[in-house]
């Protein structure tokens, strides 16, 4: 390669792309989407896979899903309404979060 020819490639690899706000806010609702869809998997997957390994069959995690489905798509399900389902694991069964403290 020569060197007008590096110049030429030196010259295109730095070329800046515009992009429009409608095209941004694109990509920003895209990253959104994708990033929610992988939290809310995590969110599923592994309390069934734990429950799985305690013998759990395929009806008991289907209801278990669709319970936890219908919970999150509920409109009682607000930030206040999760905080007293915390508060109520924690006085009548003991369980603590780690940003709960003990």
């Amino acid at each position: 390669m020569n060197r007008a020819e590096r110049r030429r490639e030196k010259r295109n690899s730095e070329k800046k792309v515009t992009l429009s706000n409608a095209e941004i806010e694109k990509i920003k609702r895209n990253t959104a989407d994708s990033t929610f869809d992988t939290i809310l998997a995590l969110l599923y997957v592994l309390p069934l896979q734990i429950l799985r390994n305690q013998g759990w069959g395929k009806v008991r995690l289907q209801r278990f899903n669709d319970d936890l489905t219908d919970l999150i798509n509920s409109t009682d399900f607000k930030r206040e309404n999760v905080q007293s389902l915390v508060e109520k694991m924690k006085n009548d069964y003991g369980i603590t979060f780690k940003n709960q403290g003990v």
